[in-house]
């Protein structure tokens, strides 16, 4: 390990080089070299601490350090029996790192040592000679690790704990989530790693206001996510990831430093969105510390599981760092004969010749050679009364027949440039491409009259998205007299290429498959018959947009307008015919919060948003644009001098221009319906003590198609509860014998849901229990500094439940008890 004062020899630079090079060859041929990383030299940089105000109250010195150690964004470890009987005064004002601690330690016989690591280690004073007594060797005792960001938080930084603060997601600019008049929920990499979730879907369990896991069992493939009873899409550092029919482009959690889910209109700032919302991931980035973590993993169905994560500078001036991280699993699923195989790896590198510039280029490949598989089973004998009940381990396809591939990859940058106090550019890009190939037996066509075997027809899917997206923003910082302005102008701009062909078996169908008895291995055969929905299709999307956050007084006011063009063609490959549209639309956003000085802020706004869609009417005329418009209040507050923030939301959203039937011309569509979705959303984020951790969440949804001219008017869509809730805690024992140990457990609870359009049937609710346990195995020896291992579970009581219909014949099965054990190392 090489110290702040030593400097990098040249062969050490070029060993970094040369063995970052090394991992990112061997992983993308598929082989984890974890271990050859292991002997990256660390650069720690030595930087003047500033100062930083502090309102910390007097109490047991545990609690006022543990306390200290997170506003400061330092690791600070200790003994339990080294602060037990002590009291601190606390602390209050501007202080550096080590003149707190030095002021809190004051007359406590204790001290704290800076490692060379950047951590501290608090010690006791050695006694002095003057005494009588030598001086000895210390015993270093395992201790309490207080772990947070060693900078002020950012919006696409870490969060210490389970509470951020500060995101970019509802306007582009690092923004106060306190002052951004729309509701935000950002997950934060403790809290997937405390919940070890293993999708991004699952990372949203405990957030209201969302349906992530529709999906069920496979979520890691097939994210359909919903907020607001609308679904969403995704968008990966700023910019939309494609989701285009089979195409869907799905992450793995492991590359993401947050997951922000957006609720409610954004057209205003990124274009053709969902009126519910977006999700935004937000990668993991180049540190300015060096960073180092390996894991293991196995657990149910088998699985095996690897990653590691790497950052730091790579030259001592600090121009350059790095992030390196990987995964890759493979495991059995709890449907016979499916498995789950991925290999993704993630690398960024940041170039800051200066102050005031920074580029940072982003790789991002992933494979699924196994990613699942499309597992419809129908209502009866599910949720339904049936002849005989399904299995849920019952697998609809053939081992010999199905298989299911995707790979994607990316490459892009992140530009920003300071031109004076006032002005900075920005500039993000990326271009992506997304392959798949399904082929698969369609169980959608439900029982046979029997009722006692599943119809199937063979299909097969091949598939590419090619995307170009780029987004460049002038951000303005001002005053006009006591107001203060942060003003940005922005022009984006998004190609996507989709070139997919569905060929099936037209009306001759695949051996049925009995429930009770199936039998693998029957002759089918080839899929030859090409659906009219086999297309080649080009979209475009240029827009322009400005934004102003003002702040006067107590008073945050955004005010924000945006103007879009978008046109599509398509080439249908079974009629060789040409199609094309254009459409426009203009979208805005107001709010206003109010600031008090207890941290409680009410809010209100007013957001739009559009949709193109696709095809004409019988006359010929192009459809519109699906719109949406939503009022939206709600209450933030965030305790001064607290880890916790409260956020309730009331909302009223209407989308129009929906297609629906035609009544006068058969097979064409008229833009005649309308969907109205409003509901309460609670979220509770919060360190109740230095020990205790907690989140608590509650959703009320209120859906309906309000005009139709179909038999779904009045209806609730299918797969929406109208009631969710959760509530999750974690907890650090200090104290011996359990010092070390972390016990996290929570109950998410999903209400009934109906599962077709018509409302004819219900999905039950049901309530699951997750639990995660985790210790720090330093405080079995000093040896094992770094190392943790953790035992987590999830459907802890192995409901069997289904997760969503959205027919008779298309329910999909929840997931059963996961359990999964892990060995991480850390340094």
């Amino acid at each position: 390990m090489s110290h702040p004062s030593a400097p990098r020899r040249p062969s050490q630079q070029l060993l970094v080089r040369k063995t970052l090079a090394s991992a990112i060859s061997r992983f993308s041929a598929g082989t984890l070299t974890a271990v050859a990383l292991l002997a990256l030299p660390q650069v720690v940089l030595a930087q003047a601490a500033p100062q930083r105000l502090y309102t910390i109250p007097a109490g047991s010195m545990e609690s006022v350090l543990s306390r200290f150690g997170r506003e400061a964004g330092i690791t600070l470890s200790f003994a339990p029996e080294m602060t037990a009987g002590l009291h601190s005064s606390g602390l209050q004002g501007g202080y550096s790192v080590n003149v707190g601690l030095e002021t809190l330690l004051a007359g406590s016989g204790l001290q704290a040592s800076l490692q060379a690591n950047g951590s501290y280690l608090l010690r006791k004073v050695p006694v002095s000679a003057a005494n009588g007594n030598a001086v000895g060797p210390e015993k270093t005792l395992p201790g309490i690790t207080v772990n947070a960001s060693a900078e002020r938080e950012t919006a696409t930084g870490p969060a210490a704990g389970y509470v951020a603060r500060r995101s970019a997601t509802a306007t582009k600019t690092d923004s106060s989530l306190l002052e951004t008049p729309q509701s935000i929920s950002v997950v934060t990499r403790e809290q997937m790693d405390g919940q070890n979730v293993q999708s991004v879907p699952q990372a949203l369990r405990y957030t209201p206001g969302v349906v992530s896991e529709q999906r069920g069992v496979n979520t890691d493939s097939l994210e359909y996510i919903y907020a607001r009873g609308f679904q969403i899409d995704e968008y990966w550092n700023g910019l939309r990831l494609p989701n285009n029919g089979f195409n869907i482009t799905s992450m793995d959690p492991y590359m993401f430093e947050r997951v922000e889910l957006l609720r409610g209109p954004a057209s205003v700032l990124y274009g053709q969105t969902s009126p519910g919302g977006l999700l935004s991931l937000v990668s993991k980035r180049p540190t300015a510390t060096p960073l180092h973590e390996i894991m293991v993993q196995t657990g149910s169905h088998g699985r095996k599981q690897a990653a590691f994560d790497f950052g730091g500078p790579l030259d001592e001036a600090g121009k350059f760092a790095y992030r390196l991280t990987a995964d890759t699993f493979d495991t059995g699923t709890q449907t016979d004969f499916v498995r789950e195989q991925r290999t993704a790896i993630a690398a960024a590198l940041t170039w800051r010749p200066d102050s005031d510039t920074h580029l940072t280029a982003f790789f991002n490949y992933q494979k699924d050679p196994q990613a699942g598989v499309y597992n419809f089973v129908p209502a009866a004998g599910t949720v339904l009364p049936g002849k005989v009940t399904v299995p849920r381990n019952f697998f609809v396809g053939d081992p010999d027949f199905n298989s299911y591939k995707k790979e994607q990859e990316s490459i892009g940058y992140e530009f920003e440039h300071k031109l004076n106090e006032t002005w900075t550019f920005r500039q993000n890009l990326r271009v992506l491409r997304n392959s798949l190939h399904i082929r698969m037996l369609d169980a959608s066509y439900g029982l046979d009259p029997d009722g006692l075997s599943i119809e199937r027809e063979a299909y097969r899917h091949d598939g590419s998205v090619n995307t170009v997206a780029a987004d460049n923003q002038l951000q303005a910082t001002f005053d006009t007299g006591a107001v203060r302005h942060t003003a940005i102008v922005g022009l984006d701009y998004q190609r996507v290429h989709y070139d997919h062909k569905y060929i099936g078996q037209g009306d001759a169908l695949a051996p049925s498959i009995s429930i009770a008895h199936p039998v693998y291995g029957q002759p089918i055969g080839e899929p030859d018959f090409m659906y009219g929905s086999s297309t080649d299709d080009v979209s475009r999307q240029l827009g322009v947009y400005a934004q102003d956050q003002i702040r006067w007084q107590r008073w945050a006011f955004l005010l924000g307008g945006r103007q879009d063009q978008v046109s599509s063609s398509s080439l249908a490959y079974t009629s060789g015919k040409t199609s094309s549209q254009d459409n426009h639309a203009f979208t805005w956003r107001t709010g206003a919060v109010y600031l008090f000085d207890n941290g409680v802020s009410p809010y209100v706004s007013y957001a739009t948003s559009f949709q193109p869609a696709i095809g004409t009417d019988a006359s010929g005329n192009i459809f519109k644009p699906t719109e949406g418009k939503q009022y939206e209040a709600g209450l933030k507050y965030q305790p001064p001098g607290s880890d916790s923030s409260v956020t309730a939301a009331v909302f009223d959203l209407t989308q129009t221009n929906v297609l629906t039937n035609d009544p006068n011309k058969l097979g064409f569509k008229i833009q005649t319906g309308e969907v109205h979705s409003q509901g309460l959303e609670i979220e509770a984020r919060t360190n109740l003590t230095a020990n205790l951790q907690g989140i608590a969440s509650y959703t009320y949804t209120d859906l309906k198609n309000t005009r139709s001219n179909t038999n779904n008017l009045d209806k609730v869509p299918a797969g929406i509860p109208r009631s969710m809730a959760g509530v999750w805690l974690n907890y650090d024992f200090t104290a011996a014998p359990l010092a070390g140990l972390q016990l996290g457990g929570g109950l998410r609870y999903s209400g009934s849901s109906y599962g077709d359009s018509v409302n004819s049937f219900k999905v039950p609710g049901v309530t699951l229990l997750d639990v995660s346990l985790r210790y720090d195995l330093a405080h079995l020896s000093p040896g094992w500094q770094g190392w943790s291992a953790t035992l987590s579970a999830s459907n802890l009581s192995n409901k069997n439940f289904i997760a969503s219909c959205s027919s008779s014949a298309t329910c999909i099965f929840g997931m059963e008890r996961s359990i999964l054990a892990n060995l991480k190392y850390k340094w």
